[in-house]
């Protein structure tokens, strides 16, 4: 199983909009290997530091997967590199 931990903030439109988009890639796909994990930066001053400005953040093994405003295919190809 991998874990996916995905840095969220309240009322944040494009977190909404990139959830779906992996939860729909991660349904289509079948990857029962990969759990979502979600991070809401709002209760933890140091994650609002690092995140403030780039949620939503998709990361994988201490690595950033992404980031921002990424389109479907860009979502297909991240998910589809996890192992």
């Amino acid at each position: 199983m991998a874990d996916l931990l995905f840095y969220t903030k309240r009322n944040c439109g494009l977190c909404d909009r990139l959830w779906a988009m992996i939860s729909a890639v991660i349904e289509a796909d079948g990857r029962d290997d990969l759990s979502l994990i979600v991070i809401d930066i709002d209760g933890d001053p140091g994650l609002i530091e690092q995140f403030r400005f780039r949620v939503p953040v998709v990361m994988h093994e201490d690595a950033v997967l992404l980031e921002g405003r990424p389109d479907e295919q860009e979502v297909r190809q991240a998910l589809r590199a996890i192992e």
